[in-house]
């Protein structure tokens, strides 16, 4: 519903703001910047952002952008050109141009107006009209007026408060990339550096249904990420000591295995020595007279087919003598048994 109320300036004293707030339809002022002709500046062009958070496409033809002092009500107007922004698209209206201070050029623009805007406080508002306004305050409820913002020190603005200042550095924007909108300055919007975005920009999709004019409440900073609500991880942490023990370095036994034969001797099987009886018989064996048994001078009686000589026979011994009877034989054939085996050696 579109709420119908002047705006006028009084000299009994301050106008309260009207609890009763612009009518947002899908399009919504989402930036506002003034830092240009500043040394140190963002951008050398002061400028102001449309985007279209509904789900159509809605012409501007006829349409305006307006500014006013935080606390004035002369209003400058800049004329939209008959175009059409998509539902999710932004709209580029470039300002006041000042490159003394340095700062980059802005993107293409969409729409060019002259309005110089203050970085820290004042007023601006999307008319679907190009009859100037003329409130100090209360204005968020003008006729026409589509939606309304009032920053830093502004005295009009939507809901409870205005949205906060920028600086050269920073500018007061919609959270949510744009999509945010519950009819309350100070809820809706934060400060941020710059980032200017025109009709060629990605198109962001706010997930309306068709025919709604607020999104939900966006309470956080611009484009954040939704909190990770997923389980802590409560498992105890493992309190076990590091292995420190030094890790074997010695090298491998390479050397070659024993392949030596065991030792398969038989066993000794030899008798203890022990020591055997002499069990030999008596020497009995008469003993010998050294006289010779054969007379040298006797004829050579040599062994047949042997080259041995015996000696000559000894003479008859005594018979009387004790122990050597019949002993002059058995010498004899002990002695030709002597030659015999000299001899076969």
């Amino acid at each position: 519903m579109v709420l119908l109320a002047g705006c006028s300036s009084s000299s009994s004293g301050p106008e309260l703001a009207s609890s009763e707030q612009a009518l947002s339809t899908g399009l919504v002022i989402s930036q506002v910047y003034g830092g240009a002709g500043n040394a140190g500046t963002i951008y050398n062009s002061d400028f102001i952002e449309i985007f279209n958070r509904g789900t159509t496409s809605v012409s501007v033809s006829g349409w305006s952008l307006q500014y006013a002092a935080a606390a004035g009500a002369s209003w400058t107007v800049t004329a939209l050109p008959a175009k059409t922004i998509p539902a999710g698209g932004y709209f580029l209206v470039q300002m006041y141009t000042d490159t003394a201070g340095g700062g980059l050029t802005l993107p293409t623009s969409d729409a060019t107006g002259t309005s110089n805007l203050s970085a820290l406080s004042g007023k601006v508002a999307l008319v679907s009209s190009s009859t100037a306004l003329t409130c100090t305050v209360g204005c968020a409820t003008a006729s026409g007026v589509v939606d309304f913002v009032g920053y830093g020190a502004a005295t009009a603005f939507e809901g409870s408060g205005a949205a906060p200042p920028g600086t050269i550095l920073t500018s007061p924007q919609r959270k949510g990339s744009g999509c945010t909108e519950t009819d309350d300055n100070s809820a809706d919007f934060a400060s941020s550096a710059p980032v200017a975005r025109n009709s060629s920009a990605s198109k962001t999709s706010c997930g309306l249904d068709a025919g709604a004019d607020t999104a939900p409440v966006d309470t956080g900073t611009p484009d954040t990420a939704p909190p990770d609500t997923s389980m802590p991880d409560t498992s105890m942490p493992d309190t076990s000591m590091p292995d420190t023990s030094i890790p074997d370095t010695s090298m491998p036994d390479t050397s070659a295995a024993d392949t030596s034969v065991a030792d398969t001797a038989p066993p000794d099987t030899s008798v203890d020595d022990v020591a055997i009886a002499d069990s030999a018989q008596p020497d009995t064996e008469p003993e010998l007279d050294a006289t010779p048994l054969v007379d040298a001078s006797e004829a050579d009686t040599r062994v047949p087919g042997g080259g041995f000589d015996l000696p000559a026979a000894k003479p008859a011994c005594s018979c009387d003598t004790p122990g050597r009877s019949g002993g002059s034989g058995l010498f004899a054939l002990a002695a030709l048994a002597i030659a015999l085996v000299r001899r076969r050696r």
